[in-house]
């Protein structure tokens, strides 16, 4: 997925914020500077959202993309770029400082000549939207699970190798179809939830992972996840995990998270623990012995 860039440094994370919080709908640049750059014109679909580590914070959706003259942008896109600009004049005035002070409009003169800040200057407006429902990491989507994705879920939960250490055991197709609109419902209601793993070079669903309130330990909240026997040894478990850590500890605060499995699991041990868990405590429910790992907010990054 395609990276959404803004500004950079501080600039970049108050840009951020404005973006998370619905105050920046849109942003602007001089349509030369892509021919400077021999980069292509952005246009609509996802990317990834950057802070100023290049960390992935989320998704955004870039809904068009136009091409004005610099005299035919208004109060609308100057309100828009939610940075308090209080009509397009002062929206210009700063845009044209940055632009200088960025080395655009030097770089532009060098390529086409003129003066490139009169009003028949061209400018890419683009419009977007935050889609805090979205998670996105370099190989996959992390999106609200579906009723399209039944078919797949229910192979994936009905797959002896993949519920071997699930008290459950496989489930047949009802079961599978409980579970999946219980946890459809659930995201809706906490705003976070268990989110289908997709794969973007072919859009494949290979399981899910995400966050949940375990009927065990219903004071913390679990990281988990299940994939298709074939995704299995390739790192998508703690590639997309690790991004819903940065959400849980980043945009939800939370303080701490845990996971729960089997001693014999050795696999979900091997990623609790790539992931920066710990060994909390052994503990028996429901005639089950279990290991509950834990990682504060405090702990390094993922």
């Amino acid at each position: 997925m395609r990276s959404f860039d803004l500004a950079s440094g501080e600039l970049r994370d108050r840009l951020v914020a404005a973006v998370v919080r619905g105050d920046k709908t849109a942003t602007t640049s001089l349509r030369v500077s892509y021919d400077v750059d021999d980069e292509p014109l952005p246009t609509p679909g996802l990317y990834r959202l950057l802070d100023r580590h290049d960390e992935t914070i989320g998704v955004v959706e870039v809904t068009d993309v136009e091409i004005r003259r610099l005299g035919d942008v208004d109060d609308t896109v100057a309100h828009a770029e939610g940075e308090g600009y209080p009509d397009v004049a002062a929206w210009r005035r700063s845009h044209e400082e940055f632009w200088h002070s960025a080395g655009d409009v030097a770089a532009a003169r060098t390529r086409v000549g003129g003066d490139q800040l009169d009003d028949d200057a061209l400018v890419v407006v683009e419009w977007f939207r935050w889609r805090p429902e979205l998670l996105a990491t370099d190989r996959l989507l992390l999106r609200p699970l579906v009723p399209d994705d039944a078919d797949a879920f229910a192979a994936m939960n009905a797959d002896p190798a993949v519920m071997e250490h699930f008290t459950t055991g496989p489930l047949d197709r009802a079961a599978s179809d409980a579970m999946l609109e219980r946890h459809r419902e659930r995201y809706a209601a906490a705003g976070f939830g268990l989110s289908a793993v997709q794969r973007h070079d072919d859009d494949t669903l290979l399981g899910f992972t995400g966050l949940n309130r375990h009927r065990w330990y219903p004071d913390d909240v679990e990281i988990g996840w299940r994939l298709v026997r074939h995704a299995w040894g390739r790192g998508y478990a703690t590639e997309a995990a690790r991004a819903w850590i940065r959400r849980a500890f980043g945009l939800l605060e939370l303080p701490r998270l845990i996971s729960i499995t089997v001693p014999a699991n050795e696999r979900s041990v091997a990623v609790m623990r790539r992931l920066g868990f710990t060994l909390l405590k052994h503990d028996r429910q429901e005639d089950l012995d279990v290991v509950v790992y834990a990682r504060d907010r405090t702990a390094d990054a993922a």
